[in-house]
């Protein structure tokens, strides 16, 4: 897939920890057999605004930005990224690897015969956090942890930004053609 194709590093971290979910707990669910991804968010009605999910989206993942739907994307249906200041033509059809928790972004309105949607591929910072606190959700860690584990656990959290910018995909690591 997509993921697995420019950004292997992250598609093979997050392999790891949904098999090691999966097996530490067989009753989780993921919206997708085939996919690493452990949410999926469906836009059906309005994609302009942007999705209220950034604080649950793992900064350290690219997400998946797919459209769909029929409508002119040279009249509307453009991708805006807010923060990096560009609008992006985005057809139905198109996917995008975006780094949503990161970067804002929402649509140009489409005309009123016209229909965009919109499906965010993302994983949930939840995840994560559930095996950097010992295979405990965060008030079971909070609850539990010794004073020099949650100074631990936070110096991890705090080097991971750095981490994740290191497995961004770079210009020259995008395959020609």
């Amino acid at each position: 897939g997509v993921l697995e194709t420019y950004c292997k590093e992250t598609y093979d971290a997050l392999k790891s920890q949904k098999d090691k979910m999966l097996a530490d707990k067989p009753e989780a669910l993921y919206p997708c057999e085939t996919s690493v991804y452990s949410a999926i968010t469906i836009n059906l009605n309005d994609p302009r605004v942007s999705f209220d999910i950034l604080q649950r989206i793992d900064p350290a993942v690219w997400c998946i930005l797919t459209a769909a739907g029929d409508y002119n994307p040279d009249l509307g249906g453009q991708l805006i990224l807010w923060d990096v200041g560009r609008v992006v033509r985005f057809p139905a059809g198109t996917c995008a690897l975006i780094p949503a928790a990161l970067v804002r972004f929402s649509f140009v309105k489409v005309r009123p015969d016209e229909r965009q949607h919109t499906i965010l591929q993302w994983a949930g910072v939840g995840i994560r956090r559930y095996f950097e606190n010992g295979s405990r959700e965060d008030g079971e860690f909070a609850m539990e942890a010794s004073a020099d584990e949650y100074r631990a656990r936070e110096k991890k959290r705090r080097a991971m930004h750095a981490d994740a910018l290191r497995t961004f995909p770079l210009v020259k690591d995008v395959p020609e053609g």
